[in-house]
């Protein structure tokens, strides 16, 4: 038996920050080395989100788990003893050949999991780091990361779906090392939450709520003045720019064609809303804009791309169906893809829509979203991503600046160049 075969795999029912419980894992190999896989749903709207297994029951609102975990207990973990925990293929062809036996729907809940602790166990195993693990010797880029600075979706429509979106984040980008850009990050949103306070007295608080509350501001413009005043009071122009999560599929009448209550209390159709993402990427610093339109409107994403210049990204057009992922790929929707990899079936089919993505010339933006947690740096840095979403001064922030230091002189932070569109590949 090689040190890196599993001899262990076992599933509980965990807690989670969010409202629903995830599914843990830990897989064991022969070496004694441990790898952990978390996974639970988070609330999205997309029709191509991945699906959960629940019991149904009395407990957690019937959001229990226990049933997944008895899956994965009683026929996937028997199925992997043996495997190779650092062969990846290997052990995710297993987990879809026994769900397919056992005629289960590709529930993540159920095979991510495993394979996601899987991936770590072998990085374990080979005493490697995760980030080196996936990406092997050319894993030593850093990611451009940001950090929230405004959240709040009822302001102007209180019948909005929406649950915090637009999200605002500062990006920065400018500078010759992610700690210097740690920095320089911290300083700008010290500058924007004085001037938020000084000109609305507005007080938010950073790391408890970020949520600007509705009849403060007229509209989102305001806001925007303020975070570009911001970047240009912390005299870092041309080096911080903005990132808004905008989720306008929580805003969009299917009834009427309008998005109602996004930016400001007017009603919007297409036209108006394509006007104000490319005010946006000409008037103001923006250099990400993620889900800007209704999910079906791919023509409409296209567009943006060709128009603004910056990076558009999302994940409300696709989810995680990498059919979808690739059909919106080669339709020029985005150029760059929000990455969950706890939201894919196995971490194979994550690797699928990450090759995919970079063959054809666009780039992936990893998140903590279903369970990645600390994680998000290791996946960021293995997988090459220009981006990554937050992670500028926060926990995974200090992730990011141990890799940084571990890495040593071969550390490269992308900067401007991780940033994707057109703006940034002509400078």
């Amino acid at each position: 038996m090689g040190l890196t075969d599993i001899i262990r795999v076992e599933a509980i029912q965990s807690s989670t920050d969010q409202r629903h419980p995830a599914v843990q894992v830990t897989i064991t190999t022969a070496k004694g080395a441990a790898g952990f896989g978390s996974v639970f749903e988070t609330y999205s709207t997309s029709r191509h989100r991945p699906k959960f297994l629940y019991d149904h029951t009395d407990h957690y609102q019937g959001f229990g788990v226990t049933t997944a975990v008895a899956i994965i207990n009683q026929l996937i973990a028997p199925a992997l003893i043996g495997a190779a925990a650092d062969n990846q293929s290997e052990v995710d062809g297993r987990i879809k050949e026994v769900m397919a036996k056992a005629k289960l729907e590709p529930y993540v809940n159920i095979s991510a999991p495993v394979s996601v602790a899987a991936l770590k166990a072998g990085a374990a195993s080979l005493d490697i780091p995760l980030y080196r693990h996936i990406g092997g010797r050319g894993a030593f880029a850093i990611p451009v990361g940001g950090q929230i600075c405004a959240s709040g979706g009822k302001r102007y429509y209180a019948e909005s779906r929406s649950r915090g979106r637009p999200v605002y984040n500062m990006v920065s980008y400018g500078f010759s090392n992610f700690a210097e850009a740690h920095y320089a990050l911290w300083e700008t949103t010290i500058a924007y939450e004085k001037l938020l306070a000084e000109k609305y007295s507005i007080r938010i608080h950073r790391g408890f709520s970020m949520a600007i509350p509705p009849g403060k501001l007229e509209n989102d413009f305001k806001l925007w003045d303020i975070l570009a005043e911001a970047v240009e009071t912390a005299g870092y122009s041309g080096k911080i720019g903005i990132h808004v999560d905008v989720g306008a599929d929580e805003y969009y009448q299917k009834e009427t064609g309008l998005y109602k209550g996004l930016f400001s209390p007017e009603d919007k159709d297409k036209d108006a809303m394509l006007k104000i993402y490319e005010k946006m990427a000409s008037d103001y610093p923006f250099v990400i804009i993620q889900d800007p339109l209704q999910q079906d409107d791919m023509d409409g994403h296209a567009a943006l791309v060709g128009s603004t210049g910056v990076q558009i990204t999302g994940r409300d057009l696709f989810g995680t169906n990498v059919s979808r992922i690739k059909q919106c790929i080669n339709a020029g929707c985005v150029n760059s893809v929000l990455f969950s990899l706890c939201s894919f079936n196995t971490v194979s089919d994550a690797i699928e829509v990450v090759r995919h993505a970079k063959n054809h010339g666009i780039d992936i933006m990893p998140q903590n979203l279903a369970g990645e947690g600390l994680d998000v740096a290791e996946y960021a840095v293995g997988f090459k991503a220009g981006t990554i979403y937050q992670g500028g001064i926060d926990a995974v922030s200090n992730h990011l600046i141990a890799i940084e230091q571990a890495v040593g002189p071969r550390a490269r932070f992308y900067g401007m160049h991780g940033i994707q569109g057109q703006r940034f590949r002509l400078q």
